[in-house]
């Protein structure tokens, strides 16, 4: 009895507050029925990450290929060659991988 005597007069004097109970309906309201609430911050969270992630993976193609752009405008002839396997009629090619 005496457990239970203690409880409700801490809850009556701590949640009797009117302040306390703005804030508990303002943190309930934001977590669960507002338009932007933890899930959908959570989803726009993970879609954040994965954008970034797309973009770090285009950003190094872009590397690459300007590195492979560079190579074709110092010597075309060698780039076809290698890339393309091109050669002179005369030529015999020997591919090794």
């Amino acid at each position: 009895m005496r457990f239970w005597h203690w409880t409700y007069r801490f809850l009556q004097s701590k949640w009797s507050n009117k302040y306390v109970w703005a804030v508990v309906f303002f943190v309930v309201w934001i977590t669960f029925f507002d338009a932007y609430n933890l899930q959908f911050q959570y989803r726009l969270h993970r879609e954040i990450e994965e954008t970034e992630a797309r973009i770090e993976e285009y950003r190094q193609k872009i590397r690459a290929l300007r590195v492979e752009e560079l190579e074709l405008k110092v010597d075309k002839e060698k780039y076809a060659r290698e890339r393309y396997y091109l050669h002179d009629a005369d030529e015999d090619v020997f591919i090794i991988k």
